[in-house]
C-alpha cells in the first residue's frame, strides 16, 4: 500500500513538473488547416506532392514572435518565422529539393556527395547548415564551406 502511494505521488510530481515547464516555454499553440498564403505558395511550389500540411502556430513567453511549423503528409517539417519566410526544413529520411539552396552550395553537394540526398536545411543569421545522408555541412551566406561533420555508421 505504501509503495503504491509513493508511486502515485511520484507520478503526480512528474506530471506537475512537466506541465509547469511546458507552460513556461509555450504561451500559445494553435493547430490549423488554414494556411497563410505565403506558406501555402512556398509549399505548393517546392513540395507539390505534399499540398495539404497541418500548421502549428506557436508563441512563447520568451519571445512574442510567432513561429509556424508546417508538417507535410510525408513527415517533412518546415519552420517559418513571423514574416512567413522559411528558416528550417527537416526532411528526416525524405529528400529536400536542392533548388532551395544557393547554387554554389547545391553544386558543392552534387559534386562532393553525389549519391546522398539533402535531408535538412537550416538558414541562420550568418550561415546555412545542410544535412546530407552522411554529413552535416556549414556554409557562410556566400556558399563557402565552413565546417564538415561526418557521421560514422
Amino acid at each position: 500500500m505504501k509503495k503504491t502511494f509513493l508511486i502515485a505521488i511520484s507520478a503526480l510530481s512528474i506530471l506537475f513538473i512537466t506541465t509547469s515547464c511546458e507552460s513556461e516555454s509555450i504561451s500559445s499553440m494553435q493547430t490549423t488547416q488554414e494556411i497563410p498564403l505565403e506558406i501555402d505558395t512556398f509549399i505548393r511550389e517546392n513540395f507539390p506532392d505534399n499540398p495539404k500540411p497541418v500548421l502549428d502556430i506557436f508563441t512563447t513567453k520568451h519571445s512574442p514572435e510567432v513561429t509556424y511549423y508546417a508538417t507535410l503528409p510525408d513527415g517533412i517539417v518546415i519552420t517559418f518565422n513571423k514574416d512567413k519566410n522559411w528558416t528550417e526544413i527537416q526532411g528526416y529520411s525524405n529528400e529536400i529539393p536542392t533548388k532551395l539552396l544557393p547554387e554554389k552550395i547545391s553544386n558543392y553537394i552534387a559534386t562532393k556527395y553525389p549519391n546522398q540526398i539533402v535531408q535538412y536545411i537550416s538558414k541562420r543569421e550568418k550561415e546555412i547548415w545542410v544535412g546530407v545522408s552522411k554529413a552535416s555541412l556549414a556554409f557562410n551566406l556566400q556558399g563557402e564551406l565552413l565546417k564538415t561533420i561526418i557521421y560514422e555508421h
